[in-house]
């Protein structure tokens, strides 16, 4: 279910057994410029971080409207409109309310036990990628917090800088954003790769070994994602999706 307020923002909410996903924005925008991403069609758009405030806010209607009873664990995904790392404060007072109000045991909060949050990330910027790092380690520090669980997509989607930076412009280099991942699971904070295949463009024999590589000496959990149908119409979907599986696994 999408939710689009009177603001712009869009909040979706996914619900399956006795899981909630609240997929929030970050920002009101992006100006990423990924070639696969439906926003980067959306020209002269205006783009401003959102406080902490505004996204909970946003959380808080989709809970009222679809209330957590029956459903004990909840993820906020911080995987919709924006870049994350470019809000690390937005973030970060968004994961300190939520589990404030889980303590405080809120009516919203009450049905849930686990409590995850996700945040995908094209990790900009080396100082971006660390500030992020050293952001979750201090709040892994505050024990009025409790356990707190924020796994990171790092959204890859090649398997080389020169592909990557046609596809993702504005992304620092594929080994900095691994060593990131690297530093941040040693936190004990889980981590995944995302990665997107298209024909023809990063899903050659070559891209399918160092996948493998990655994933079976590197020890990094790779997760296929579906390409988007309308945001580039010179891309297409790769078809070998299965391969790419085979190799992982």
């Amino acid at each position: 279910t999408k939710y689009v307020f009177d603001n712009g923002l869009e909040f979706s909410l996914i619900r399956r057994d006795t899981k909630t996903v609240v997929v929030v924005p970050t920002q009101s925008g992006c100006k990423m410029g990924c070639t696969f991403c439906f926003l980067t069609a959306r020209k002269n758009q205006e783009v401003r971080n959102l406080s902490g405030r505004e996204i909970w806010e946003g959380i808080a209607q989709v809970l009222d409207d679809a209330p957590l009873m029956g459903y004990k664990d909840l993820l906020i995904s911080f995987m919709s409109s924006g870049e994350p790392l470019n809000n690390v404060d937005g973030v970060r007072e968004t994961i300190i309310a939520t589990l404030v109000l889980k303590a405080l045991d809120s009516r919203q909060m009450r049905p849930v036990k686990n409590m995850r949050f996700g945040v995908a990330s094209i990790i900009p910027t080396v100082k971006q990628g660390m500030e992020f790092v050293r952001t979750i380690g201090e709040l892994q520090d505050q024990e009025r917090l409790g356990a707190i669980s924020v796994k990171l997509h790092y959204s890859m989607h090649a398997t080389t800088d020169e592909t990557r930076k046609k596809l993702i412009p504005r992304a620092t280099s594929i080994s900095s954003g691994l060593s990131i991942l690297d530093i941040y699971r040693k936190l004990g904070q889980p981590t995944e790769i995302h990665y997107t295949p298209i024909a023809g463009v990063n899903d050659t024999d070559e891209d399918l070994a160092r996948l493998a590589r990655l994933a079976n000496d590197g020890g990094f959990h790779v997760k296929f994602l579906s390409l988007k149908a309308g945001a580039n119409e010179a891309l297409q979907p790769s078809n070998r999706i299965p391969e790419l599986l085979s190799v992982i696994s």
